[in-house]
């Protein structure tokens, strides 16, 4: 009987050191939450408020009574905003299309193909990667304005597509060295079918 007791507190025990620890857990993420929501939620609030209504408050209120899509209207109407979100989506979908064309076959020759020189060519694809991006900004620039694509979709999704070929690379190589059992055979045909999605997934 003294067993069972002696069982029964420590199980109470132990329920309740859970459910303190439980307890603090959820406290310290709801708090940590709020502090990386807040810069949202004070950007959207603040887009909410009129010019008057912000500059009249000596200290920043957290509420506004009297919200307005006035700012909204105005930045569409000041700038043509929605064409910049139309380029930003276009340079989006295509930047990702070609990336994921390139990548893939890329990676497909690496992985399943045996030529000349393969090792020595992969090795200087991955030695780029020890290359920053800022050191070459002003090559990237200078080339694109040669050619002549200066301020235009295709210059500005080229260097895109070529930085990120040396940080994905790898990653997909990898994806085609251990495919699945059904994808032991692949061969050029079968690799938009089998393993299209396949390296997708794995990117």
């Amino acid at each position: 009987m003294r067993n069972s007791d002696n069982y029964g507190e420590i199980t109470r025990k132990v329920k309740i050191k859970h459910g303190i620890w439980t307890g603090v857990k959820y406290f310290f993420l709801a708090l940590w939450a709020i502090i990386v929501l807040f810069p949202f939620y004070w950007m959207v609030l603040t887009s909410l408020k009129d010019y008057g209504a912000y500059n009249s408050e000596y200290i920043p209120k957290f509420f506004t009574l009297y919200p307005t899509l006035a700012n909204y209207a105005e930045a569409f109407t000041a700038v043509p905003l929605a064409r910049y979100f139309m380029n930003t989506l276009l340079f989006t979908v295509v930047t990702t299309a070609l990336m994921l064309i390139v990548i893939t076959l890329a990676a497909f020759a690496f992985a399943r193909l045996e030529f000349r020189g393969k090792r020595i060519a992969f090795t200087l694809l991955l030695s780029l990667m020890m290359i920053p991006n800022e050191l070459v900004i002003i090559t990237n620039f200078v080339t694109i304005t040669d050619w002549g694509l200066r301020n235009t979709f295709t210059g500005l999704i080229l260097p895109s597509v070529t930085s990120v070929l040396k940080k994905t690379l790898h990653r997909c190589r990898t994806s085609f060295i251990m495919p699945p059992r059904w994808t032991a055979h692949l061969t050029w045909h079968t690799l938009p079918v089998c393993l299209y999605p396949y390296a997708v997934q794995r990117l």
